[in-house]
C-alpha cells in the first residue's frame, strides 16, 4: 500500500537514474539525473577519464600535476621543484 501512496502523490516525478551502471528509480528533486551522488560522481569520472584519453594524457600524469600545484601552493615553487614520480622496482 505504501508502493502505490508513493507512486500516486509522486508518480510524475519517478525517474530510473541516468547511469548506465545503475537505472535504479528515485524520486527526483529539482532537475536531478541520478539517484544518488556516488552515481552522479562515476559519470563524471568517466567522462573526465575520456576526455583525458582523447587528449592523450593519462589519469596519472594528471594527478601528479595537480599534486605539484598542491605542493607549491603550500610550501613553495623550490620544494615543489624536487617533487620526483616514484619508479616501480622489481
Amino acid at each position: 500500500m505504501r508502493a502505490a501512496d508513493l507512486v500516486v502523490e509522486h508518480g510524475a516525478r519517478i525517474r530510473p537514474c541516468a547511469s548506465d551502471d545503475c537505472k535504479r528509480f528515485f524520486v527526483r528533486h529539482k532537475g536531478g539525473l541520478y539517484c544518488s551522488k556516488a552515481c552522479s560522481q562515476k559519470v563524471r569520472t568517466a567522462r573526465l577519464r575520456l576526455s583525458l584519453e582523447e587528449k592523450g594524457e593519462s589519469w596519472s600524469d594528471r594527478r601528479h600535476l595537480t599534486y605539484r600545484r598542491k605542493v607549491e601552493r603550500e610550501q613553495g615553487k623550490a620544494v615543489a621543484m624536487k617533487i620526483r614520480r616514484r619508479t616501480r622496482g622489481k
